[in-house]
This record gives structure tokens, sequence and C-alpha cells, in this order.
């Protein structure tokens, strides 16, 4: 029983070993949106886990308890580091539970996708993109389905045009979050742009300023369409 226990447990050190090494790959030399979210995150548990463990640290030296301030103060110095680390593990065991913790890929429907997760894990990556596609069009309430192909895309397979056409689809289908949805059509807006589209790039931004005319966003949004020379 110890036996299987311990084999387990090396089986899911290794599956978070190889799922660290990818998360961690650089992807055309540039970081991305979720490297500065998840740099965040990392960086408000490092930071906390410091100030909480320094706290302990100076009471138990003032106790005169001089091993264990020495202990949680060299914690306390490592927080950062175990900081990263523990984002990590919280990220692997909620992905392969839930979804996406950054990006909700799963949350409800996490068992309805887990065909498709596996198939990502094993990257199959075409393979994929057809179940979900399928289950998008099976259930077209499912935008969760809808986004994990832009994910897909995005994170793994180098094709800009077909990227930007499954964004747009995803900013066809119902129930999309307000903040996934602007997020969504600036990136499209952006991607048509280069890719030489600019009536849909103008098309896709009057969309944004049409669902949020006042804002940052719409500022921003606004600059951009001067560049394209609309106003």
């Amino acid at each position: 029983m110890i036996r299987s226990l311990f084999s387990n447990l090396g089986s899911q050190f290794a599956l978070f070993r190889q799922y660290r090494r990818k998360k961690h790959q650089k992807k055309s030399g540039k970081k991305n949106r979720e490297y500065w979210i998840r740099l965040r995150y990392v960086v408000y548990m490092g930071a906390f886990g410091f100030a909480s463990f320094g706290v302990f640290a100076i009471g138990a030296f003032l106790r005169g308890y001089n091993t264990l301030g020495s202990i949680l103060g060299v914690v306390a110095i490592s927080a950062p580091f175990l900081g990263s680390v523990l984002f990590d593990i919280i990220e692997f065991f909620s992905e392969h539970s839930f979804g996406h913790i950054l990006w909700p890929s799963g949350g409800e429907t996490a068992p309805a996708h887990s065909v498709g997760e596996s198939l990502v894990y094993n990257e199959q990556y075409e393979e994929a993109i057809n179940w979900f596609t399928n289950l998008a069009m099976s259930d077209p309430s499912d935008w969760r389905a809808q986004w994990r192909i832009v994910e897909i895309l995005e994170e793994f397979l180098d094709d800009p045009e077909r990227l930007a056409e499954e964004r747009n689809r995803l900013l066809k289908t119902e129930g999309v979050p307000e903040g996934l949805w602007i997020q969504t059509a600036m990136n499209l807006g952006e991607e048509w742009k280069k890719l030489g589209h600019q009536d849909r790039a103008i098309n896709t931004y009057k969309g944004l300023l049409w669902r949020m005319p006042e804002g940052p966003d719409a500022d921003e949004v606004r600059r951009r369409l001067a560049e394209l020379k609309v106003l």
C-alpha cells in the first residue's frame, strides 16, 4: 500500500514537472497576457508570504525561539520562489480538475471537457480543436468550448488567420463574460490589422465602441481607429 502511494505521488510529480516545463516555454520570444497575469499573482503570493513569515520570525526571536525564528526567516526570504512554485501547483491541479485557473475553461462544464483536455495534454492539438469545435456546434451556449479553441490555437499552433477567425466566432457566442469579450475584441482588431484586413479591424473596433462608449478601453479603441485614419 505504501509502495503504491509513493508510486502515485512519483507519477504526479513527474506530470507536474512536465507541465511546468511546458508552461514556462517561451512563445515567439514575447511575454503574453497570461505571463503578466501569472507574474502578478506570483508577486502577490511572494509578498504576502514574505511579510507573514517575516512577522512570525520577528515574534519568534523576541520570545527567544532563535532556531524557529531562523527557520521562519529563511522561509520569508524564500517566499517569492515558493510563491512561484505554489502558484504552479495550484494551477496544475486546478487545470486537471476544473479547467484553466486564469481564464476558466472548465468550472461547471469541466467533466464535459475532459476528453478535449486529455487530447491537449497529449499534444494532439488538431484533434482537440476538432473535438471542442463539435462540442461548440452541438451546444452554442458553451462559450468555454469556443474559448478553449482560441487558447489552443494561440498557445500551440502558428496560424494567425485561423486564430483571428476563431476569435471572431467567440465574439458571436452567447454568454461570453464582458471582460473576456472586450479583451478578445481588442486582440482581434489588432490581429486583423496585422493580417492586412483593415476593414475587418475597423468593424471590430466600431463594435467595441458601440458596446462600451466610455472608459479607458474606449479611449484606446479611438486611438487605434485614429491610426487607421477613421476618426
